[in-house]
């Protein structure tokens, strides 16, 4: 499955790397996701149940956009994607660092792109009682479909899909990492 997106991957770089481009600036991305399966839950003595899903929740990112054309455009960002649960006795923590590649098509309002992310070092990891919950995932190869709309000239709101699976490094069933994240892009 690495093959199918490694011309997309070839063709970015080229972009990166050769072209010119007429403007480069710095933007900071943070978003809010849902999605994917179900990796942990979090019963309270209480009643109460929490969980986690491999797709969810917060991410945090920082990047650079370069405008190749007036109407196409490049994004390179790293960051942390995150979820967690708390209780009085215990917490679990779900971590994975994005790297993620985009091209974009970009009208005077919104932008529209594809590309490719590399999840790094996936993992669930819990403390108190359940310190005993602890998976590692190997690095993760998924794609991104993303449409973002223009609020002013720095900032854009973004919907972004992501298509991710997980697979554990002790082996094992793959894990379904699919979500639809709301994103806010800062251009600093």
């Amino acid at each position: 499955m690495t093959n199918i997106y490694f011309p997309m991957r070839l063709l970015f770089f080229l972009l990166l790397t050769y072209a010119p481009t007429s403007y480069s600036e710095t933007l900071l991305e943070a978003g809010i996701h849902l999605g994917g399966s179900e990796l942990i839950t979090q019963n309270y003595a209480n009643g109460a149940k929490d969980s986690i899903k491999a797709g969810d929740l917060f991410s945090l990112s920082i990047g650079g956009m370069k405008s190749y054309t007036n109407n196409i455009e490049g994004q390179l960002s790293f960051g942390v994607k995150s979820d967690d649960v708390h209780s009085t006795d215990a917490d679990v923590t779900w971590v994975r660092y994005p790297l993620n590649s985009m091209v974009f098509y970009r009208g005077n309002t919104y932008r529209i792109g594809l590309g490719v992310t590399i999840h790094f070092s996936p993992n669930v990891k819990g403390t108190g009682v359940a310190s005993n919950i602890s998976q590692r995932f190997q690095n993760s190869l998924g794609a991104l479909l993303e449409f973002d709309y223009k609020i002013n000239k720095s900032f854009f709101w973004g919907l972004r899909y992501t298509s991710i699976d997980y697979k554990p490094h002790a082996g094992g069933r793959h894990v379904n990492g699919d979500s639809i994240g709301l994103l806010i892009i800062a251009l600093l």
